[in-house]
């Protein structure tokens, strides 16, 4: 049973004359009047009476009709349903990413420019995170400080950032430029919980150093640990996009020597699947936005 054959069925129904069905179809009537009799063979009854040269819709044909009409309506409504899903996708983008004063500046910027887009932010803290939903095509893009290592996913650097040493404006270190991070082995740590790749990168910088960090603190929120720094509860690593915070400001930033504390920005997709206009556009912009930030510093 195919669909022209209930469509055909459909046309036949509604003028019970197969002649007059077969021109609207614009096929000929041999060959109509072969597929409504496949079709009723299929189905084991006869669907029309044949009254003289005339047909008529009988019993059967009436309650198979009620069963067509509403797989057609079905149909249509599927059609219309996914029309408007392609519009709407062809017209976001859905993008994985850690939170940064960089990216939340990134993402103002390009809705301003799109402002009848509709973007879409899926909070991101962990890279295998971030992975798992680029392959199951829960987010278009991944902005992260971390690269991802997969076959099927492409990542490609946008910008690399200083760490910088925050310390309490009274502490001895305070009127420094540079230090070596050994210099603060035995201070007392704030840090990002380690949830978050940034937390789990400073300890990293830490042993680097050669040593691991006395951490008396723990919090998600960035401003409520340069609080406690600024109240002398330990010191902390702040990343460049965060000098320019009003917060960081009253603070003293020490350039750190060694290890080489940085971080990059990566930008991620995957390789084989269809990137919509906009998902497209937001990859330029946001390649040519980090250019920018470049030639800045």
């Amino acid at each position: 049973m195919e669909l022209r054959q209930l469509g055909y069925f459909q046309v036949v129904a509604r003028l019970e004359n197969m002649t007059a069905a077969a021109e609207e179809l614009h096929i000929a009537q041999p060959s109509l009047s072969k597929s409504i009799a496949h079709l009723e063979e299929e189905l084991g009854v006869k669907l029309f009476d044949r009254v003289g040269k005339r047909i008529k819709l009988n019993e059967y044909g009436t309650i198979f009709l009620v069963s067509v009409e509403r797989i057609f309506r079905e149909l249509d409504y599927s059609k219309y349903q996914l029309t408007h899903l392609i519009e709407t996708k062809e017209n976001s983008v859905t993008i994985g990413a850690s939170s940064s004063k960089f990216l939340q500046e990134l993402f103002q910027e390009f809705f301003l420019q799109h402002p009848t887009r509709r973007f879409k932010i899926a909070h991101i803290t962990q890279q295998q995170e971030l992975e798992a939903k680029l392959l199951d095509g829960e987010v278009d893009l991944g902005i992260f400080y971390t690269p991802i290592r997969h076959p099927e996913i492409a990542c490609q650097p946008l910008l690399t950032e200083e760490i910088y040493l925050a310390v309490p404006p009274n502490h001895a270190l305070a009127h420094r430029k540079n230090i070596h991070l050994s210099e603060v082995a035995e201070e007392p740590f704030i840090s990002v919980t380690s949830d978050y790749a940034f937390g789990e990168m400073t300890k990293l910088f830490c042993r680097e150093a050669g040593f691991d960090p006395d951490v008396a603190f723990e919090i998600e929120s960035f401003d409520f640990i340069i609080q406690l720094v600024h109240a002398g509860f330990g010191v902390t690593f702040v990343p460049q996009s965060w000098t320019e915070n009003k917060h960081q400001k009253s603070l003293p930033l020490l350039t750190i020597d060694s290890p080489t504390c940085q971080r990059t920005i990566w930008l991620s997709w995957l390789k084989n699947r269809y990137q919509t206009p906009i998902t497209q556009g937001f990859k330029k912009f946001a390649t040519n936005y980090f250019e920018q930030k470049k030639s800045q510093t």
